[in-house]
């Protein structure tokens, strides 16, 4: 258990004991991700937590809370929204559970379509605000209403969008990241070009990241499509046309196998019995 005395240093350095959570059951909640969706890592990962909560609001709040840490010899773990389900926000070995949502200011969506934003902004959130000007995500996760984009980009991989703009790593579309070490004086670091590969998906282990330079899309009033089809092969030979034709502006291409629609409630209405589905 960790010395109480650690908790009121770190209220003392943010000037704000309302972000230095240790109620147990907001604890708790905020070490967990949606690991138990794996039973391999819900037998690892049952039962780990965090010692408390963190929730710095700047840059300087993450290098002060790094600083000490470091010096105190206190595990740190990145938390985003949670909503990965690898085990990446659960603390292994107590300590800090820094958790970055409160750092959800979007800067700017720059004119040549490239958004400078917060690691805790929603990606639901950005989407809005960048079609205001004519713009939207390239791609995202199914759980773009809660992810933030510092999460998705410390363990996300692909997603919607990806079928036209491919994943994070492809087409620059992460053009710069911003990122805080944790050593005993923690410095302020900018990767741009390929240099951000030494961060994206490394699940804040090797830099904190706290600004964010992604590139948008122009923005499209889509449309979506559900067409059956009689058997797998046929829907996938479609589908995979649809896909590697530049012909068809897409953002979305998928191909369900039955029995696989009939297991979602809010599918199963569209889903004639025994038939493969493409979603677009």
């Amino acid at each position: 258990m960790m010395d109480p005395r650690h908790a009121a240093a770190l209220a003392s350095l943010l000037g704000d004991d309302t972000r230095i959570l240790t109620q147990p059951q907001v604890v708790e909640r905020l070490s967990r991700d949606f690991y138990w969706y794996s039973p391999v890592l819900r037998k690892q990962l049952d039962g780990k937590v965090g010692d408390l909560v963190v929730q710095p609001v700047s840059v300087d709040e993450v290098q002060s809370v790094l600083r000490y840490c470091h010096t105190h010899s206190l595990a740190v773990t990145v938390r985003g929204a949670g909503t990965g389900n690898y085990g990446q926000a659960v603390p292994l070995q107590g300590g800090v559970v820094l958790d970055l949502a409160r750092m959800d200011r979007i800067e700017d969506i720059q004119a040549d379509g490239v958004a400078v934003c917060q690691p805790g902004v929603r990606l639901g959130s950005l989407e809005t605000e960048a079609r205001k000007s004519g713009w939207e995500l390239r791609c995202y996760p199914s759980t773009i209403v809660k992810a933030t984009v510092g999460g998705f980009l410390g363990g996300g991989s692909g997603g919607i969008g990806s079928v036209a703009h491919g994943g994070l790593r492809d087409f620059n579309t992460v053009r710069a990241l911003e990122v805080v070490t944790m050593e005993a004086e923690p410095r302020i670091l900018r990767h741009e070009g390929e240099a951000v590969h030494d961060i994206l998906h490394a699940w804040g282990t090797n830099g904190i990241i706290t600004r964010i330079w992604l590139a948008l899309a122009p923005a499209v009033e889509w449309s979506q499509c559900v067409v059956a089809f009689s058997g797998f092969d046929a829907a996938f030979d479609f589908s995979e046309r649809i896909a590697t034709d530049a012909a068809w502006i897409k953002r979305l291409v998928t191909t369900f196998e039955w029995p696989i629609p009939s297991f979602f409630t809010p599918v199963r209405q569209y889903a004639p019995q025994d038939k493969a589905l493409i979603f677009s």
